[in-house]
């Protein structure tokens, strides 16, 4: 798997997360950029080339659901995996809707975030062919 072209953004309040995270996924071919933040977020990507966020969150609330409806607006291309606390009906349907490509529940398995990234970018390649 050519994990070069798949730019990665990994975003987490919690630092240990984004530390482990970024060391294993990096690690593993792929190009991590890190954010501890929305804002900061927002500024990597208005600002470089991604192919993927996979977020950290306690859960879809309301709040977050609010953040995500302009960014999917506004990056129809970029696929966003939420790792979620808590389990709810909420992520399920925001996949079903096209909020987000898919979620995964913590404690998080590296090997489900590979196979989900990997699920990810073959579906981008098969909609260039």
């Amino acid at each position: 798997m050519d994990h070069d072209r798949q730019q990665l953004l990994l975003v987490s309040t919690d630092h240990g997360t984004l530390q482990a995270l970024s060391r294993a996924l990096t690690q593993t071919g792929h190009a991590v950029t890190t954010a501890r933040d929305w804002s900061e977020m927002m500024t990597k990507v208005e600002s470089e080339p991604l192919s993927v966020i996979v977020y950290d969150v306690m859960d879809l609330n309301e709040k977050e659901r609010k953040r995500l409806l302009p960014l999917r607006v506004d990056h129809p291309g970029l696929s966003m995996i939420l790792l979620s606390s808590l389990e709810s009906p909420d992520l399920r349907h925001a996949v079903t809707e096209g909020l987000i490509a898919a979620y995964l529940m913590k404690p998080l398995s590296l090997t489900a975030l590979e196979e989900c990234l990997d699920a990810l970018w073959t579906q981008r390649q098969a909609a260039l062919v």
